[in-house]
């Protein structure tokens, strides 16, 4: 037993030295080199661009997948904190690393014999999406770890927030949760509720296994746990976390008709003889048609009743 003892008390001292170097090599090269942060400081997430009917409201537009930018003063509290609690409950304390983070990593691939296992703060979240592919290696935890401190150095923890949410992917081809928030439920980011604010929170841990559309009951199961660090956070309150644990996903059905769409092809392929594929599809363009809805609506019910006639 005493051998036993002796081996951990050693094993640990050595754990404990060779991580103090390491954080030190870190904190020492990050006062040292300077990195080419253009990715973050001209981040640009490619706005769709939007077709107007003849009232001025959208009715189509044009994106190589469904973003929408909102500036992090427009975003609840709620969205906020349950993404805190999800992704990293000490983002306002670290500079960019957490070193308790890092020991239970290092601990938790030793006892299961991953690699590059978790750990990661929000910060180096943003800095793998920006700057890294998905490949987990240490070599690449090591540059993640001394980019997000360069970051945290250079831009404040609002400043990173915001580009945080407003990259970060909850699959089905969905970035940002603004539009997270328009394709589950219909909703701006004001009107969700706690509940659906854990649920977007929920489905960083991984897309495909967390997702409310094609996972409903893991969703709700990891939305619950987002819920009840809310609480333990002190966020919300517990006839709140009763509520939200309460409150079904409520997910929306896809609305797949697209109304006039030989209207709609017929714009695309002006505009991108006119202006390529990259202004229409990401350049937030705003379009100007003489759709009338209502009339068009009528139009193809017609039509469609004619069809069944025949």
């Amino acid at each position: 037993m005493n051998k036993v003892s002796a081996f951990l008390h050693i094993f640990f001292v050595t754990l404990f030295l060779l991580l103090s170097s390491l954080f030190g090599v870190i904190f020492f090269v990050a006062h040292h080199v300077v990195i080419d942060f253009s990715p973050l400081e001209n981040y640009n997430p490619g706005l769709p661009s939007i077709v107007l009917d003849d009232q001025g409201t959208e009715w189509a537009r044009f994106a190589f997948d469904k973003r929408e930018y909102v500036t992090l003063d427009k975003m609840p509290e709620k969205i906020i904190q349950a993404f805190i609690c999800a992704e990293d409950h000490t983002f306002f304390n670290h500079s960019g690393v957490s070193f308790k983070g890092i020991v239970r990593s290092v601990l938790a691939n030793i006892y299961h014999g991953k690699k590059a296992q978790g750990a990661s703060t929000i910060t180096q979240q943003l800095v793998r999406l920006l700057f890294f592919n998905a490949k987990k290696t240490y070599i690449r935890k090591l540059k993640e770890q001394l980019y997000a401190i360069l970051i945290e150095r250079q831009y404040t923890k609002e400043q990173i927030l915001e580009v945080y949410l407003n990259h970060v992917y909850f699959g089905h081809g969905i970035y940002g949760v603004s539009a997270a928030a328009k394709r589950f439920w219909g909703k701006e980011l004001s009107q969700l509720t706690v509940a659906q604010a854990a649920t977007l929170a929920s489905i960083m841990r991984s897309p495909v296994h967390y997702s409310p559309i094609s996972a409903p009951e893991s969703s709700v199961r990891r939305r619950n746990y987002v819920l009840n660090w809310m609480h333990t956070l002190q966020y919300i309150s517990q006839a709140e976390l009763q509520d939200a644990q309460n409150e079904e996903l409520g997910i929306i059905s896809l609305q797949q008709d697209i109304l006039a769409p030989h209207l709609k092809e017929a714009i695309r392929i002006e505009l991108e003889e006119r202006f390529g594929k990259e202004l229409l599809y990401t350049g937030g363009l705003t379009i100007q048609s003489t759709l009338n809805v209502n009339m068009q609506k009528a139009a193809e019910h017609v039509f469609a009743e004619k069809i069944k006639s025949l």
